[in-house]
């Protein structure tokens, strides 16, 4: 408990002397550093997951015998938790299982979740090629693809409509100029009184504007890749709890262990 009580006092001024010059520069307008609450939430979950980081080192110093040893083994330990936790891209199949027993991926989507930044690519837009993005919330991404989607639909209808009512306006005036046809030969056998009117030729509608594609900015800045659909805000800070807790006893039972051998 003693190592506990210094090291996270140790890794806890870490994390402030992380925080605070990140929260000047934002303040200061150097360099925005989005956040709810004036980024504390964040500064929470740093310290949560500084403490699943001690706890772990705390049970790897338990097991092994020598610093050395100890040493080896953390590019072994840290290696799977930056691949697995979605540092690299989204986490799909087996990877995505193997990401939930990483304590980087709970912190890495805690620190998403905070940010209340939006999101690039919802999980799922790979498969979910016909995603109707006006009932289910999508990544940018999928939403534009959506969006460009449905002006497209929107502009062969206007165009299909506009060829059909200039189709039906061209067999109105035929129709009516055989009637005309009719009528002035009647007219000349003296069959009607009157001269008939000729029918005036329809004029062309104006053709439908289409609207503009949309595109995807360039600057990306206000979002993150992807948000973890398994997890939120407060599952993630409960996992990482119980993970500092299973960490802790872990250690204790290897060193009351040691103690009875």
């Amino acid at each position: 408990m003693s190592k506990l009580f210094v090291l996270g006092f140790i890794v806890g001024l870490q994390c402030l002397f992380l925080f605070v010059p990140l929260k000047f520069l934002d303040i200061t307008g150097l360099m925005p550093m989005p956040g709810e609450l004036f980024g504390i939430p964040q500064f929470w979950a740093m310290l949560l997951t500084a403490g699943v980081g001690i706890a772990l080192g705390l049970l790897i110093s338990a097991l092994v015998k020598t610093s050395e040893m100890a040493t080896s083994l953390v590019p072994l330990i840290l290696i799977p938790q930056i691949l697995f936790s979605g540092l690299v891209g989204v986490p799909s199949g087996i990877n995505k299982v193997a990401g939930l027993i990483m304590p980087a991926t709970w912190a890495f989507d805690t620190m998403k979740q905070f940010s209340g930044l939006k999101v690039l690519r919802e999980d799922g837009d790979k498969d979910e090629k016909d995603k109707d993005c006006s009932k289910a919330p999508c990544g940018l991404y999928k939403q534009v693809e959506y969006d460009n989607k449905q002006i497209i639909k929107k502009a062969e209808k206007d165009i299909a409509d506009y060829k059909s009512d200039a189709q039906k306006d061209s067999d109105k005036y035929k129709k009516d100029m055989e009637d005309y046809q009719d009528d002035m030969g009647k007219y000349q056998t003296g069959q009607l009184s009157s001269k008939p009117v000729k029918p005036k030729a329809p004029e062309l509608k104006e053709v439908p504007k289409i609207e503009s594609a949309k595109e995807v900015p360039k600057d990306l800045s206000g979002y993150v890749d992807f948000l973890h659909p398994w997890m939120d805000e407060v599952l993630n800070q409960l996992v990482l709890m119980l993970m500092f807790f299973i960490l802790v006893v872990g250690a204790l039972i290897v060193l009351r262990m040691q103690d009875i051998g």
